[in-house]
């Protein structure tokens, strides 16, 4: 009698460790889902950190050429206000 129960000990805990066995796949398989959606998040965060950039290097550049076009009416302005003085000056000069 002591095989059998000895016998019947060891079906039981590979009944456990089978048991066991699928819990730890079960779990496996759902931290392996897991980490795949994290990897996909990761992915598209990666792909809306490229578009921000290049967003924001396009929203620089546009800055960049506004500064120079301001700059480029602020020397017309400065050149024109030269000429008009000179054009004041000179009228002057003749109604004298």
């Amino acid at each position: 009698m002591n095989v059998a129960s000895e016998f019947i000990r060891m079906h039981e805990m590979y009944q456990t460790l089978e048991l066991r066995l699928g819990q730890e796949q079960k779990q496996n398989e759902s931290l392996h889902r897991s980490i795949a959606e994290l990897h996909n998040q990761l992915d598209e965060s990666t792909m809306e950190k490229e578009v921000l950039e290049r967003e924001t290097d396009l929203l620089k550049d546009a800055l960049v050429e506004k500064a120079r076009h301001i700059s480029m009416q602020d020397l017309t302005l400065t050149e024109a206000q030269k000429q008009a003085q000179l054009l004041a000056a000179s009228n002057t000069e003749r109604g004298r």
